[in-house]
């Protein structure tokens, strides 16, 4: 016991120096395992960032076109109540007849988010990820919602108008009535009133998701120092 506890005061510092030296490596190999899962998830998470703006500029090009085919359709209602239908011409009539007797099917881009949340990626930014969830579970539901609103209505009450008072069509370009007659005019008035708050109500919720579409991938641009 004795040539031990001289072993012990001989040697001490050797044997701090090599608990020293165990301790650094293991901390030292903490470290570098935390650098490289970090390294990892950040990684994973600029690519599935980059996946979601793509996918946003995608959507975008269909919400533009959605918008730009409903704006038209809400000019021609306006167009057609604010005229006294039986002094319209026959051109300006058909054109605003087809443009009124349409609609947009919308298809969602969303892959990129479906497997966001199918997967162990973590966006590290609270407010991007709270902006990128809004967008894909409330407001691009909202919008599909307003246009699947427009859709039924086209085949609720426009296709069987279409049917019994339309003899030529031509999508978005004319709609040319069988005749001009009183009972025309009244089922075009009854069917302009009742698409006229649900279309311009569509169109509104539309142009706030397009913002909202460009300032989540403004967002994203940030994130990622896209130029």
């Amino acid at each position: 016991m004795k040539r031990i506890l001289l072993t012990l005061s001989d040697k001490w510092p050797e044997f701090l120096l090599e608990i020293i030296v165990i301790t650094v490596g293991i901390v030292g190999a903490f470290g570098l395992n935390n650098w490289n899962e970090n390294r990892k998830a950040r990684n994973e998470e600029v690519k599935i960032l980059s996946e979601i703006f793509d996918n946003l500029k995608e959507d975008e090009v269909n919400i533009v076109q959605a918008e730009n085919q409903l704006k038209k359709s809400v000019e021609s209602i306006g167009v057609l109540l604010e005229s006294k239908l039986p002094e319209l011409d026959d051109e300006t009539l058909s054109l605003n007849l087809a443009l009124f007797i349409n609609f947009y099917k919308y298809h969602p881009i969303d892959n990129a988010y479906e497997t966001l949340k199918s997967s162990s990626i973590t966006i590290s930014d609270n407010i991007l990820k709270n902006a990128i969830s809004r967008y894909y579970e409330y407001e691009q539901n909202r919008v599909q919602s307003g246009l699947l609103d427009v859709e039924n209505q086209f085949h609720r009450f426009l296709v069987p108008f279409a049917r019994k008072h339309i003899t030529e069509f031509a999508w978005l370009t004319s709609a040319t009535p069988s005749a001009r007659t009183n009972e025309f005019y009244l089922d075009l008035e009854r069917e302009l009133v009742g698409g006229k708050d649900n279309n311009s109500q569509t169109l509104m919720v539309l142009r706030k998701f397009i913002q909202s579409n460009l300032d989540l991938q403004h967002m994203i641009k940030n994130e990622l120092n896209i130029n």
